[in-house]
């Protein structure tokens, strides 16, 4: 029954200009022997996770289409801005490294909450405990890291400076579809939803 379901999360996608900053700050992060140990992300599928759905059944999707037509509604577009290195769970033992997405009037984490409470009433999950922290991923520690190079890569992180204050406007959230390959994540959106977009209008660009 494999086939009757899908891989999903929901995401804002990031423009072309801060998939470049992406790509410059991958490229200071590789000239850095700690980071040898580091399996990075294409820039090109650089995007904020909102929320994570995981495998779901092909026919709930309507529903989580939606249920996210409705949120992106009833939340205005914002403007936001980058930020600074950070690791997930945290720099003593990072396992994921990302570059931060300023949230200083909370919108982002507004945005987050309201498309969890959307996809709760659907059945989902809801998101772990913890403040929601807006992020793109750069890269992720391979698991044969030692817990001396994890920790060699985390004072990277501490001491490495990036540049920031970089915009990124959120006018949108898409529910994006990912196949895992041998050669990394393949994205395919499958449904688009402006913020602050009045009802009746198209919501879904493919």
């Amino acid at each position: 029954m494999e086939a009757d379901t899908v891989r999903v999360f929901v995401a804002v996608d990031v423009p072309e200009p801060v998939k470049a900053h992406l790509a410059d700050v991958q490229q200071r992060l590789r000239r850095q022997p700690a980071t040898a140990v580091v399996r990075w992300v294409e820039p090109r599928l650089g995007h904020v996770t909102v929320k994570f759905l995981g495998d779901v059944e092909v026919g709930r999707l309507p529903a989580v289409t939606e249920a996210l037509a409705q949120v992106a509604r009833s939340n205005r577009p914002f403007v936001t801005a980058l930020g600074e290195l950070g690791a997930f769970p945290n720099v003593t033992r990072p396992r994921v490294l990302w570059l931060g997405v300023a949230d200083e009037r909370r919108a982002f984490r507004r945005l987050a909450r309201t498309v969890d409470r959307a996809l709760v009433a659907l059945g989902f999950a809801p998101a772990q405990r913890g403040p929601f922290v807006p992020h793109i991923t750069l890269g992720r520690v391979r698991r044969r890291a030692t817990a001396a190079e994890r920790r060699a890569l985390g004072d990277l992180v501490g001491r490495v400076e990036v540049p920031t204050g970089i915009n990124l406007a959120v006018d949108h959230i898409v529910l994006m579809r990912s196949v895992l390959t041998p050669t990394g994540p393949v994205y395919t959106p499958l449904s688009r939803h402006i913020l602050g977009q009045v009802a009746g209008a198209a919501e879904d660009e493919g």
